[in-house]
Parts: C-alpha cells; structure tokens; sequence
C-alpha cells in the first residue's frame, strides 16, 4: 500500500510515491510529522483522495508555504489555491485514500499518477525499501 509524499523547499516542489504503513503511525511517518490535519477532500483521476498535512506546519520557525500541495488542494476541489486568500499549507502533506485515510492501491496510484502527469506536477522516479527490497517506480512516458 501507498502514499503519495508532498515536499515544497526554497528550490521548489517534489511528489513522491512512498510505501505507506498501516494506521495512524503510517500516515505520521508519511507526512512527516506528530499531529496530522485533513487539509481538504475531493477527487483527482477519478480517485476519492484526502491531502493530509502537519496540523503545526505553520506554528514552527520559518515555514515555507508548500505551494505544490495548495495547488493540489485547489485541483482535486475545483477551487482556488488557498495561498491567493492569504491561507497555505507548511511542511510535508500527503496524499491517501479519502477512505478513512487508508493507503492507496497499486490502481488508484496508478490513476492519480496519470493526473499528475496530466496537472503538470513536480512528480519524479521513486527509490524506497520493502521488507529489504529497493523497489523502482520510474515514469514512463
């Protein structure tokens, strides 16, 4: 199971396929963070999908506004990004099910991933270890 990974840095943005841990330590360690905020819920490649962020992303020092996952939010709920009302996301966000916020199937990943491809998003080749495995998820195009 997965878990799409949303970093935004001074050098710009970055989505990540992860593999996803079961529960609420799973979606912990995917966001990267202790205390987790259903940003918004909405639909994006015909998959149910909630983006999940650092609920004190904006309390720590110097946050940088994730301004990959605001326009995510703004694509998968047909509105505008919240950073034009002055609002943002800080820190990492994820991208799961909006099915009780459970991982995302090899299909649905593969949907979403067709969307971002399409929205134009910063979505590269992922490298991650299952049970001692490098497993390669690389774009083709």
């Amino acid at each position: 199971m997965y878990g799409f990974r949303i970093e935004y840095t001074a050098e710009g943005g970055k989505i990540t396929l992860q593999p996803r841990e079961a529960g609420l330590a799973g979606l912990y360690k995917l966001t990267d963070c202790q205390m987790v905020e259903v940003a918004g819920s909405g639909v994006l490649g015909g998959v149910p999908v909630a983006l999940v962020c650092d609920e004190e992303g904006l309390l720590k020092p110097n946050p940088i506004n994730n301004l990959t996952a605001c326009d995510l939010l703004a694509e998968m709920t047909n509105s505008a990004p919240v950073y034009l009302n002055g609002g943002g996301l800080a820190g990492t966000c994820s991208l799961v099910s909006d099915d009780n916020l459970r991982a995302l199937t090899a299909d649905e990943v593969a949907k979403i991933t067709k969307a971002l491809d399409k929205g134009g998003y910063p979505y590269g080749n992922s490298t991650f270890n299952v049970l001692g495995i490098e497993v390669n998820v690389i774009r083709a195009f």
